[in-house]
């Protein structure tokens, strides 16, 4: 009995021992089950990282509206040696108060004339008495006829318009190199014209002011045109530069126009040829803002409109800077362009950057060889939030364009002969980018809805920066939320975040060499969107060598990507604000041939995919 009990109770302890054990392997697969949902949940970004994306976008498009907005402080018109916005508001208000002043109307004739006529000779007295520079002041009345070929297939002819010219120089005499300054006086029926364009005569002459003040000889001359019918179709500077006895001594010219109301003056044209006048400029003024892309837009005839920059250019054969102001478009060409909607500082930002600009030019050694107009090399030129220019030549940009491409393709290539991905991965990674824009799409579309439906139509015009709260940044947050949401629930590994990076570098690569082939200078900006993020790999094998991080996870391949796209998005958010200040205003001047929100919702979205692309995890 007591033997057999035993084996019974043993037989007992058996069964209960395998439960507990099974028990326990339960227990510990349920531990491993929610420990691999943790991993797997750490595998991918979720919604706090992308707030925090959005937040640091947000700072720095914060930070180019900041340096947008920066201008130096107004100098005082008590002393001379320094461009004085004071003095040079006291001839914009009284030129802009006259009111509209067409061509041939007394306000122009009359009293704007002689407003500049007698600021002019007492310049000259003034320059007399120094004994150091001369000036002279001649009144010319051109007539002539000449083809528009470039508005339309008709002649256009003039008679006895009136053009104020004055020439500072030496005191020795009359150089055979100038520079040519030119402003227009003229505006349409229905606008005081104080940004277009008295306020750039205004600078004119207190850059001359400062000149004929100076205690320093000038080494060549500076011609200052402010001539008396631009807004005819260019009809003076036509007359001036095909007729003038002084023509013949210009080497180069800086055209100085308005679109808009105050902000930074940008240099939206450059050459032909002769890239010492960029140079020089990019040298040299103290604020440059430039942008070969602005002019790339503005000379392929989307911007229904055109400077005298054409007419110095195609018929007097000489090489010049077109720079003008562009913010507040609203007010171009009508009522509103009033000499107090140009903000305090924007005059002085222009007008030192002139006259240091002019001053280097008559130094420079180049203006004393013929114009280069044949000169074959386009340039690659762009400020970076104002901070920095950029500068090269169109045919090194070439080689450097195509090696970044070479780069991707290498290495994707690499990448596919080491099996971290395949050709089907790559497939996949492009429908995920195409969901991803399906669904900002059909944001933008609602949001349009919306903007029909509460008759907001155009609310941003005023005010370009609207359109990045109202369209980009909702599409922005569409765009990362359909990332978001496929890498939680399709990807897992670092391999797949690695192939839909390199998916994105492919498809910046495509866009690039595409628009390398066609020769535009503006591909620059595709560049940086493959040269920077080219450098995650490395920067993150780096910081592996260095030990500042162990093991590679996807919120420190976060940071990685963040570092390297800072360039990217700052340049970005840039051209995006230049742009759509450049761009906005047309959409005034469409009437009712198409909704403007039809294309800005595009264009709106074509930017927030420049952000959201490189984003998944």
């Amino acid at each position: 009995m007591y033997d057999g009990g035993l084996r019974v109770r043993k037989s007992q302890l058996n069964v209960s021992s395998e439960k507990l054990l099974a028990e326990v392997e339960d227990d510990i697969a349920r531990i491993e089950n929610i420990n691999i949902k943790l991993a797997a949940k750490k595998n991918y970004l979720g919604y706090t990282e992308w707030l925090v994306i959005l937040v640091l976008i947000g700072a720095l498009y914060g930070y180019v509206v900041y340096q947008d907005h920066s201008v130096p402080p107004v100098i005082k018109g008590n002393q001379h040696g320094n461009f004085s916005e004071e003095r040079a508001r006291i001839i914009l208000n009284q030129i802009a108060s006259l009111g509209p002043r067409v061509s041939g109307s007394e306000a122009l004739e009359k009293k704007a004339f002689k407003i500049v006529t007698t600021k002019l000779y007492d310049l000259q007295k003034a320059a007399a008495g120094k004994g150091v520079n001369r000036i002279e002041v001649d009144i010319d009345r051109p007539t002539g006829c000449y083809d528009l070929k470039f508005l339309s297939s008709f002649t256009l002819c003039y008679y006895k318009i009136t053009n104020i010219v004055a020439r500072i120089g030496p005191s020795t005499g009359p150089t055979n190199n100038a520079i040519l300054l030119n402003c227009h006086l003229d505006t349409l029926p229905d606008t005081p014209g104080a940004t277009d364009d008295a306020v750039s005569c205004a600078i004119m002459i207190e850059v001359l002011e400062n000149l004929a003040y100076s205690n320093e000889p000038l080494k060549n001359d500076i011609v200052l045109l402010f001539n008396g019918a631009e807004e005819n179709f260019l009809q003076a500077s036509h007359g001036f530069i095909t007729q003038h006895k002084w023509r013949h001594q210009i080497r180069a010219f800086i055209n100085l126009e308005g679109t808009g109301s105050g902000g930074r003056e940008i240099l939206f044209q450059a050459g032909p040829g002769d890239s010492w006048l960029l140079k020089t400029y990019l040298d040299h003024a103290p604020y440059p803002h430039c942008s070969v892309l602005a002019q790339e837009v503005f000379q392929s005839g989307i911007i229904p409109s055109d400077t005298d920059f054409r007419v110095f250019r195609d018929y007097g054969r000489v090489s010049g800077l077109d720079i003008a102001y562009h913010k507040n478009g609203w007010v171009y060409h009508t009522e509103f362009d009033q000499a107090d909607y140009i903000n305090e500082g924007a005059i002085q930002r222009a007008g030192e950057n002139i006259l240091a600009v002019v001053k280097a030019l008559i130094k420079s050694p180049y203006i004393e060889q013929p114009a280069h107009f044949n000169e074959g090399n386009k340039w690659v030129f762009y400020d970076v939030v104002g901070l920095f220019t950029v500068f090269y030549e169109v045919n090194s940009g070439f080689f450097l364009n195509l090696f970044v491409v070479a780069c991707v393709v290498v290495l994707v290539a690499y990448r596919i002969s080491v099996k971290a991905y395949t050709p089907l991965d790559l497939l996949y990674a492009f429908f995920h980018h195409f969901q991803a824009l399906l669904a900002m799409a059909g944001t933008g579309i609602i949001l349009v809805g919306i903007v029909k439906v509460l008759d907001l139509y155009m609310s941003w015009y005023s005010m370009p920066e609207l359109v990045f709260p109202l369209y980009i940044l909702p599409m922005i947050i569409a765009g990362l939320w359909v990332h978001s949401h496929v890498a939680e629930t399709k990807y897992s590994g670092i391999d797949s975040e690695m192939c839909h990076w390199d998916s994105v570098l492919l498809i910046w690569a495509t866009v690039l060499f595409i628009t390398t082939m066609m020769g535009l200078a503006s591909s620059f900006f595709f560049l940086i969107h493959v040269l920077f993020p080219l450098f995650r790999d490395p920067l993150i094998y780096l910081l592996g060598k260095l030990q500042i991080i162990e093991y590679v996870s996807p919120r420190k391949v976060l940071y990685a990507q963040f570092a390297c796209l800072v360039p990217v998005m700052l340049i970005v958010s840039y051209a995006v604000m230049l742009f759509f200040d450049f761009f906005v205003p047309v959409m005034g001047r469409l009437g009712n041939l198409v909704n403007p929100e039809f294309i800005m919702m595009p264009l709106s979205l074509l930017t927030a995919l420049t952000f959201v692309l490189y984003t998944v995890k």
